[in-house]
């Protein structure tokens, strides 16, 4: 800085006019203007307060506030001008001071657009993923029914036209409880921002007179009326699916079962939203529709009945993956790289058709021990990647598999996919899921920010080049990750060729079962 400012004062001529303009300035409160004088020692007080000025940018500047030391600065700009004018009218005296003046004056200029320019983004950059996360906190609560603690979060969360959205759906969520105050308390939050937003001054109004009639759910409905949907007649409860109720039912007209999986659409909306929702619910049927693949639950028809909406699909013999995740029932290391082959190679078909599952877990994908049959199912909540816009309120995914961008609301693809079943790999292959945590706040802290462990720190005898792949796919960056199914799948494939016996299973000494590792590493760079 001393150096910079020696050089600069070399070059004195810039200042020069600035300089005149003090003098005539000076002038000008003379009552008879005299002869200027420039002492043979003002040559080195000039450069004297030049160097001091530049050791005071250099070494004081930085360490002090930025209050303080832009009032210092002021003081001494204002301090040297002063004198130089002082000596001027009454000592006739010219000390050229406009030149360290004015380096003072740069550096106060320089903190003034470092705070404006460059300190505001660091804050909004930090704001922005803690505005964000508020708003996720409450939607996965909301989509764990916690709907007291979901309000609270979106109270945190800045307003917005999504938030609104949010909001509405959280108060319709509370109305279905029937805890009308609640329902108008979120009401009343929304009329302060926007009065006429949908129809939430109609709903604020009965909200405040007389109980909602709400609809009957899909099991109700079911069993108060026949048996039967369209053509197809229920014969028993299978469980509850991603988007609502699954029965086993049968096909009268060529004798097949199938599983039918039901969403009571009006009991979720009404009016517009209703026809939205309805049109959407059709377009992911005919979406999930197109996907013919051997690994893939097929759909054979939809339809809508006793205003109960309907998909009937392929009924899958066998269990999920799910018993097959915990310690102690975990199946032998081929056998799970041979199910996750055939996943990920349903996963690049699908993503070829532009449909993401999601949701990806053992608890969606189907095994049949006696055939070794896979089928991915649950491509209900599946949504087409075209943007087309969703119904807020329900978190799409479980928060477990759920990939870092997914979780921080950035733009999904099938990497998003290729995160969840690395998850799922890990906990076929260990017992455990990658990340644990006490309450969902810290999971998805985990997820997002902290490395996913090496499998081996749970099961060393993992041979290392399937730690690898795991490694990749719980890679935090997508573009870190597999690109496609097809990689993984080659890879896993390759794998399973090089490996000549199973690998122990866990709590077994690895080298009785005689576990060999590749001699050669798979390639697994980008």
């Amino acid at each position: 800085m001393l150096v910079l400012c020696l050089a600069l004062q070399t070059s004195f001529d810039y200042f020069a006019p600035w300089e005149q303009a003090l003098y005539q300035f000076a002038t000008t409160f003379m009552a008879q203007p005299a002869t200027m004088l420039e002492p043979v020692w003002h040559h080195g007080l000039v450069f004297a307060a030049t160097a001091l000025t530049a050791l005071y940018i250099a070494g004081a500047v930085p360490r002090l506030s930025t209050r303080f030391s832009r009032a210092i600065s002021l003081g001494l700009v204002a301090g040297m001008l002063a004198l130089e004018f002082w000596t001027l009218i009454t000592l006739n005296l010219w000390l050229k001071l406009v030149f360290p003046a004015s380096l003072l004056g740069l550096s106060f200029v320089a903190q003034g657009l470092h705070r404006r320019l460059l300190t505001p983004l660091q804050p909004a950059q930090q704001k922005l993923p803690t505005e964000h996360a508020d708003r996720m906190m409450g939607l996965a609560l909301q989509g764990q029914g916690q709907l007291d603690m979901a309000f609270e979060r979106f109270q945190r969360a800045p307003m917005s036209a999504t938030l609104l959205d949010d909001l509405y759906w959280l108060a319709m969520d509370y109305e279905r409880q029937h805890r009308l105050e609640k329902a108008r308390t979120v009401y009343a939050y929304i009329s302060t921002f926007d009065t006429h937003y949908k129809d939430v001054p109609e709903r604020l109004s009965m909200t405040t007179t007389t109980p909602l009639k709400m609809p009957l759910t899909d099991t109700q409905r079911v069993s108060s009326a026949v048996q039967a949907l369209g053509r197809y007649k229920i014969e028993s409860k299978l469980g509850k699916g991603a988007m609502g109720m699954v029965f086993l039912a049968k096909d009268p007209k060529i004798g097949r079962h199938v599983a039918l999986k039901t969403m009571a659409l009006s009991q979720a909306f009404d009016g517009l939203e209703l026809l939205d929702a309805r049109e959407r619910f059709f377009r992911e049927a005919k979406a999930a529709g197109c996907l013919q693949h051997p690994a893939i639950v097929t759909i054979f028809d939809v339809g809508e009945e006793q205003e109960l909406a309907y998909i009937a699909m392929e009924y899958v013999p066998g269990q999920n993956l799910l018993p097959h995740s915990k310690p102690g029932q975990l199946m032998p290391v081929p056998r799970v790289v041979s199910i996750v082959i055939r996943v990920a190679q349903a996963l690049t078909y699908a993503h070829q058709k532009k449909v993401i599952h999601r949701d990806i877990k053992p608890a969606n994908v189907m095994y049949d021990l006696v055939t070794d049959c896979v089928k991915v199912t649950d491509f209900g909540i599946a949504r087409i990647t075209d943007g087309n816009k969703t119904k807020t309120g329900v978190v799409l995914g479980t928060p477990n598999y759920m990939s870092p961008e997914q979780l921080i609301g950035r733009t999904m693809d099938g990497r998003s996919d290729l995160y969840a079943l690395g998850t799922m790999l890990f906990q076929l292959l260990t017992g455990a899921l990658p990340f644990k945590a006490s309450n969902l706040a810290e999971l998805m802290s985990k997820i997002a920010t902290e490395p996913a462990p090496d499998v081996r720190q749970l099961r060393p005898e993992i041979p290392e080049d399937l730690a690898r792949i795991v490694a990749r796919l719980l890679e935090k960056l997508p573009e870190k990750r597999y690109q496609d199914g097809d990689k993984l799948a080659s890879d896993l494939t390759l794998f399973a060729g090089r490996v000549q016996s199973r690998v122990a299973p866990v709590g077994q000494n690895p080298q009785a079962q005689g576990v060999h590792r590749t001699a050669t590493p798979i390639d697994l760079e980008l």
